[in-house]
């Protein structure tokens, strides 16, 4: 018996609403020994029902009248003595089967909530490494004298030991006013290569150092054209009072392992969930499997609240896809430290959604299961 209902003396079993599951086509999620009880209390019953159908029979062809009232009693008393083990399992059964919903829901929602604390924990490193990183004085000696070959030497040896030690980036590179690479981390040398991208000019523009510029998730040729966040700050001539940009030092993330490891760390403990990392168009920007995604979008009817996007919310549903009910748990993104707040110029609202197969719904015909 599930504790929270060990010592509960209330008749309300839970959420009504939910659907009784077959929990022997639940993969293993429900304990056999578990399963097996639903049966043996209808053999029980069965028999029981038995016992009091032949003892009427019997009862009805004899003419003897001696007793015969008592008869009737002991037969009474079978038939409620079966209707309350009977009832007695059934309650069981259902307060065991709704713990384990409840219980498959909570971890759902809990891993859901974990990956997008990591995301957004991640994601924030990321913003803090390009503004950190904007104010090495050797990146910016090599976009002062642009044509030195030993001060493009020196960047490009500065770029390549920031990349030795964090590893999250396949590249970091530093750019031109002109959109020119004169120097970079990766194995291709990319100097002397133009590069036209929007989030270039974007970062020119500004005009703080505490502001930084994210690219759109999109494929990008410097990520062998797969999607990725490339994030960029500007280096300024003057640090005090900056009024133009020297250049830009762009880094690019290497999404598809860190989500993937992200998205695995976070999966509850020997549960084989399916989980996506999605952004408000509907746009799957990580996934540990390819079901229900068609041209890249997640192919789910979910519920209003799951879909919302609101800032930092979570919860878990139960949903039914081609007939098996699934424990739903999703969380949205928001705010993580100064890192997307509301004074923050870049919002990247991203959802988190965890989905495990439990069972289909357990049909039943006259009280037999229908298969």
């Amino acid at each position: 018996m599930p504790l929270q209902h060990a010592f509960n003396t209330s008749t309300d079993n839970g959420n009504g609403n939910w659907p009784d599951l077959d929990w022997t086509q639940s993969n293993g999620l429900a304990d056999p020994k578990i399963i097996e009880i639903r049966g043996d209390a209808q053999n029980i019953q069965k028999q029981l029902n038995r016992s009091v159908w032949n003892g009427n029979i019997m009862q009805r062809s004899t003419r003897q009248n001696m007793g015969e009232s008592f008869s009737k009693t002991l037969l009474w008393e079978i038939s409620k003595a079966g209707e309350q083990t009977r009832q007695l399992f059934q309650n069981t059964l259902q307060n065991l089967t709704e713990t384990t919903q409840q219980t498959m829901l909570q971890q759902q929602q809990l891993a859901a909530m974990l990956a997008i604390d990591l995301m957004d924990r991640n994601l924030y490193e990321r913003a803090n490494d390009c503004r950190w990183w904007s104010l090495t004085d050797t990146l910016e000696n090599a976009l002062l004298k642009p044509t030195d070959k030993e001060q493009a030497q020196a960047a490009e040896d500065c770029l390549k030991y920031i990349n030795s030690l964090y590893t999250v980036y396949t590249d970091v590179l530093l750019i031109s006013p002109k959109g020119l690479v004169l120097a970079n981390s990766g194995e291709k040398n990319l100097q002397g290569t133009h590069i036209q991208a929007p989030w270039i000019d974007e970062t020119l523009k500004l005009r703080d150092q505490e502001e930084y510029i994210v690219s759109d998730f999109a494929p990008s040729e410097l990520y062998q054209d797969r999607p990725t966040y490339i994030y960029c700050a500007a280096l300024y001539n003057n640090r005090h009072t900056p009024t133009k940009a020297l250049g830009v030092i762009a880094l690019v993330f290497d999404s598809e392992p860190q989500f993937e490891a992200i998205l695995n760390d976070s999966r509850p403990c020997g549960i084989d969930s399916l989980a996506y990392i999605v952004d408000p168009t509907g746009a799957v920007v990580s996934s540990n499997t390819e079901r229900f995604i068609e041209n890249g979008k997640l192919r789910l009817e979910l519920p209003p609240e799951a879909t919302a996007h609101t800032r930092n919310a979570s919860g878990s549903s139960l949903i039914q896809i081609d007939g098996i009910y699934y424990a739903l748990g999703y969380s949205h993104s928001g705010q993580y430290r100064e890192y997307k707040d509301s004074d923050c110029s870049y919002q990247n609202n991203l959802s988190c959604f965890y989905l495990t197969p439990l069972a289909p719904e357990l049909s039943h015909t006259n009280g037999i299961k229908k298969h």
